[in-house]
């Protein structure tokens, strides 16, 4: 893909940002090993960073589920291609054979949806819709301060400190 072409200059900012920060870093690999440069990034890199960052409310497969949550519940993307972003496989074996889709522009049409929502932007489906009222994401709050009330049954939205949580990870 040129970097002039129509679809380099759809492509997520800070999606791009980060592949252009790669360059010349390998040849084959965006994230490779940090053992062997032949190899990608090992699967326990983002968990172990998440323990350094002292992160305990939040998994990666937590940050997977949020975004298949939303783009499903928001109608962002077909399923198959939602799938498709996950890496997941087709599970019937049949379908599998035939269909060899990857979905290219429809998962970058995605990309860009979640880029938007991250920053706050205006959301677009994969099919060029607008998407309006689409359900904010709440976090649980850290718990490093003492809560206000110490009264049984307070959560949030029931008087307690929580009610203004502000997000931090997804769990």
């Amino acid at each position: 893909m040129g970097r002039g072409d129509e679809a380099s200059s759809r492509q997520p900012r800070p999606g791009r940002a980060l592949l252009d920060g790669q360059a010349g870093q390998n040849d084959t690999l965006v994230f490779p090993s940090t053992v062997g440069r032949e190899a990608p990034m090992s699967n326990m890199a983002l968990p172990m960073t998440l323990r350094l960052l002292g992160v305990k409310a939040a998994t990666v497969h937590g940050f997977r589920s949020t975004f298949s949550t939303w783009a499903n519940e928001n109608a962002i993307a077909r399923p198959d291609v939602i799938e498709a972003a996950l890496a997941h496989r087709e599970e019937n074996a049949v379908r599998r054979a035939y269909n060899r889709s990857q979905f290219l522009a429809e998962r970058r049409a995605l990309m860009i949806a979640w880029d938007d929502f991250l920053s706050g932007r205006p959301l677009r489906r994969a099919d060029g819709t607008a998407v309006k009222d689409v359900a904010v994401l709440r976090f649980p709050e850290q718990h490093t301060r003492k809560r206000s009330s110490s009264r049984r049954g307070e959560g949030p939205g029931q008087g307690g400190s929580n009610d203004s949580a502000q997000p931090t990870a997804a769990s």
